[in-house]
């Protein structure tokens, strides 16, 4: 029996002041993520996976605003909260993982001051208890010798130790929710491997529902249950992982596939071998074509596509928002990804 949603994004559009007035850039998105289910958010740079977490956070910022469409977090509406309910939720019932956490933390505040903070304002401890805490976090995110790392400024620790704070920092009131917006990207493949490794053991401790934003597919085949594909602001295709990497119907998700690397011998054997891209570039939101946004990118155009396509539920549960969707039943060069997952 399908888990009832812990998060609703119903028909959200977000917008941006621009010189030519309010720009949508993010257009009637719906998804939802269960308890203890790992949604990936998936597509290239500017298509609105950041905007849409920011916008669940209640953290957009100055200039963008949202124009319609329903936040229900366990059915209650947080779209229109105010400043203090919405601080009163972050921290304690959702949490955000930030891309940059160089960025994300306070530069003239210790690690361990900056975790505690949650700590004290959500859970009510003391200064005391809110330490021992902290440092009972970061020994559980395997931060290397936490006692003397919990008195550290943010720019006395590597890439990962900082994830790995953040981490904690997220985790520390045990929310239902975790958005994690590319967490891993800029670290390397070691680090990344043992940060997906501690993020999948918090949730099967926790049974803490993620949002994974990405635009790695290897990632996405590595830790998700349920992936939604973007482009240009609108979910394109949303299904579960094995469905998707067996059998992508969305052009504009066969495509992402096909410019994905993958070491086989074949190609390592063919010197000639290029990997097939994705024609053109994403367009600006101010300057989207009528109907279809991919049309102009797409290899099975047609004048039906200067029509907005539905994202549609078909008879397999999956939802395609196309008018020429890919319908073969199995293509071993984008199944390759799920087989490998399913073997390890």
């Amino acid at each position: 029996m399908k888990k009832a949603p812990l998060l609703s994004v119903e028909n959200l559009t977000v917008s941006v002041r621009s010189s030519a007035g309010w720009t949508p850039i993010v257009r009637d998105l719906s998804i939802e993520v269960a308890p203890g289910e790992t949604l990936c958010l998936v597509g290239e740079s500017g298509c609105g996976k950041s905007v849409t977490a920011l916008a669940v956070m209640g953290l957009l910022p100055r200039g963008a605003r949202i124009d319609a469409g329903r936040i229900l977090l366990d059915g209650r509406d947080i779209a229109n909260l105010d400043e203090p309910a919405l601080r009163d939720l972050r921290g304690r019932d959702i949490a955000m993982i930030f891309q940059e956490p160089m960025t994300s933390l306070n530069p003239v505040l210790t690690i361990g001051e900056q975790v505690g903070e949650a700590l004290i304002r959500h859970e009510g401890l003391s200064g005391r208890a809110a330490r021992q805490r902290t440092f009972d976090l970061f020994e559980r995110v395997r931060l290397p010798d936490a006692a003397r790392r919990i008195s550290a400024y943010p720019h006395q620790l590597s890439g990962g130790m900082r994830q790995r704070v953040m981490i904690a920092m997220a985790l520390a009131c045990k929310p239902k929710l975790l958005i994690a917006d590319e967490p891993t990207t800029a670290l390397d493949v070691t680090i990344q491997a043992q940060i997906l490794a501690l993020m999948a053991e918090i949730r099967a401790e926790l049974g803490t529902a993620i949002i994974f934003i990405t635009h790695d597919l290897g990632v996405v085949a590595e830790v998700a249950d349920r992936v939604a594909v973007l482009y240009a602001g609108k979910v394109v295709e949303e299904t579960d992982v094995f469905s998707l990497f067996d059998n992508a119907r969305h052009p504009y998700t066969r495509g992402l596939m096909r410019s994905t690397p993958r070491l086989t011998a074949g190609q390592a054997r063919d010197a000639s071998f290029r990997l097939t891209e994705i024609r053109g570039t994403v367009p600006p939101p101010t300057d989207l074509p009528e109907g279809c946004a991919f049309q102009p990118r797409c290899e099975r155009a047609s004048d039906r596509c200067g029509l907005d396509p539905i994202l549609a539920a078909g008879l397999d549960g999956r939802h395609v928002a196309c008018w020429h969707p890919q319908e073969n039943a199995h293509d071993d060069t984008l199944g390759l990804a799920s087989s490998e997952r399913a073997a390890s």
